[in-house]
């Protein structure tokens, strides 16, 4: 790039989840107090029953990858972030450009960004690249996959300062890319773009057989069961090393543990409470990385909650022993937060942590007991409720006891992921919420920002510093110095706290097991993987 752009847009928020209760080392600021420790193992820290597997290839010309959250489809425009499998995508679909650890720009179909203005941006394309069908990758099906990406209900986000009437083919591989306002999230944010052949594209055909330009290409697919992948002879890269990928869907914990232990498969994220047990296995390494994700207890604020009261959230919060939580959820593989969103964000400094006693002093069931007698809450019957995930109902049985302590009774309703976040846009439903807050920027500003405006709750405002909070926010993503957007950020957290309308509650590790026989691991921007760098040691 001639002018270093890192810059994204705010996460999909029905799909902050990543890397499965995950949790990027900080590249400025913080300090050993408050920022997670490095993590350990290989790779670069940045910041229902399934159907049976199909038996693992001999030999090692095949890469078997455990994965979980099949969608049903290929298509990049449908697949989901949970559970690894855009990691599956990403192996037949680019973006135009990716971000390694640390959020360093890496060209992939496109070579270059030319900055003319803050909202104006001189893309080149890289030339002699065809899609896996034959055809030629140009600008044209870049605009093509921004344009299909704004009409898309959820994807819209992704190009959300993009002025796409304006934005202009100037040849076969430049493109001239206008946004509609600065956005200081919307450069990176196009990295999670994946073009698509704007000749081909069919959303139906794309389901099961999609067209990309990486390197490999699908030639098996069994929804719930596998997916297999072929190394392309014609890739405009260098080819890839390993001949076949195979990912295979284990939804369950247990049959993930097994297959490790039973070296059936290759690769795959390890269930946190399981770490210790696979880090013993003799055939794998475990990379460990912050990747952004923290986990939080969020607020009913609407006005009939007994929530609307700031001092009934202080009182939770005082109320949730972290440490216990960090221990028994995580086994100690995360962090207690002195903020509401991961400490591994890369605007994350030293002077955001402790700014309000939920976190400076943080769990003390005497102060816990006096904001619940103060606001009323002592007494009460709350509906906690979870996505259905293993970590986060424990942690609502360990919140669950925690309230019991200050005289307040706790039910827990746990949903599937689709159901809980529908669940959250009826304030009848919930009083608390058990979740956690990522985006692929690794920016704390986007995710506290974001988070409020995309949510009908805290959006709809009712909480001390709303309307400023908000008028900063929008402020913050509109300036593009970052000295700026540091002193805003600091003024943003501080009301934030203050109101608490989430309260973070623990940053997350990410674990990942992969073979000793693995060469080139190494974790990318929001603690993914690359699987076409690597290769086998035999």
């Amino acid at each position: 790039m001639k002018k270093n752009v890192k810059r994204g847009i705010s996460l999909l928020l029905c799909c902050v989840i990543i890397l499965a209760f995950a949790a990027c080392k900080k590249t400025d600021g913080g300090s050993a107090a408050t920022t997670p420790p490095p993590a350990d193992g290989g790779g670069t820290p940045a910041p229902g029953e399934s159907a049976a597997p199909p038996p693992a290839a001999s030999g090692k010309d095949t890469l078997t990858v455990a994965v979980s959250g099949d969608g049903g489809t290929l298509d990049p425009i449908g697949v989901g972030g949970s559970g690894g499998f855009l990691n599956v995508v990403l192996c037949y679909t680019e973006p135009l450009w990716d971000y390694k650890a640390g959020m360093e720009w890496v060209g992939v179909l496109a070579t270059s960004i030319d900055e003319v203005s803050y909202t104006q941006y001189t893309v080149h394309m890289r030339e002699g690249v065809k899609f896996s069908n034959g055809n030629d990758f140009t600008a044209e099906d870049a605009l093509f996959t921004l344009k299909l990406y704004a009409a898309d209900p959820g994807r819209g986000l992704y190009t959300r300062a993009l002025d796409l009437e304006n934005t202009k083919v100037i040849d076969d591989y430049t493109l001239d890319l206008r946004l509609a306002y600065y956005d200081c999230t919307q450069i990176q944010g196009l990295g999670q773009v994946l073009i698509v052949d704007a000749e081909s594209y069919n959303a139906e055909t794309a389901t099961v057989n999609p067209i990309g330009t990486g390197p490999y290409v699908v030639s098996e697919y069994v929804i719930g069961s596998h997916t297999t992948l072929k190394a392309r002879d014609d890739y405009w890269g260098k080819k890839a090393a390993i001949p076949t990928i195979k990912f295979v869907v284990l939804n369950e914990d247990s049959q993930v543990v097994n297959a490790l232990e039973t070296e059936t498969i290759d690769v795959s994220r390890v269930p946190t409470q399981d770490i210790d047990f696979v880090k013993g296995f003799p055939g794998f390494n475990v990379g460990m990385v912050y990747s952004g994700l923290c986990t939080d207890i969020g607020f009913n604020v609407t006005e009939n909650s007994i929530f609307n009261d700031v001092d009934a959230r202080f009182a939770i919060a005082h109320a949730t022993n972290t440490q216990a939580i960090v221990d028994l959820v995580y086994n100690g593989y995360a962090t207690k937060s002195d903020y509401p969103v991961s400490m591994a964000s890369i605007d994350y400094e030293a002077r955001l942590g402790g700014l309000n006693d939920t976190y400076k002093i943080g769990y003390n069931l005497e102060l816990a007991q006096q904001y619940a007698d103060k606001s009323g809450l002592t007494g009460k019957r709350i509906v906690i409720i979870t996505n259905g995930a293993t970590p986060f109902i424990t942690m609502a049985e360990i919140l669950q006891a925690n309230l019991k302590d200050i005289g307040v009774d706790a039910v827990i309703n746990n949903y599937d992921a689709a159901s809980f976040f529908s669940v959250t846009t009826d304030p009848t439903m919930y009083d608390l919420t058990v979740n956690q807050t990522a985006a692929p920027t690794l920016m704390a500003a986007d995710m506290l920002y974001n988070y409020v405006l995309f949510s009908s709750a805290l959006s709809a405002g009712g909480w001390p510093g709303f309307e400023r909070f908000m008028e900063l926010g929008a402020g913050l993503m509109a300036t593009p110095s970052a000295a700026e957007r540091s002193d805003t950020l600091y003024e943003m957290s501080k009301i934030f706290v203050d109101a608490c309308p989430w309260f973070g509650v623990c940053d997350l590790q990410n674990a990942t097991a992969y073979s000793k026989d693995i060469v080139g691991f190494e974790y990318w921007g929001i603690g993914d993987v690359r699987y076409q760098d690597w290769s086998f040691a035999s």
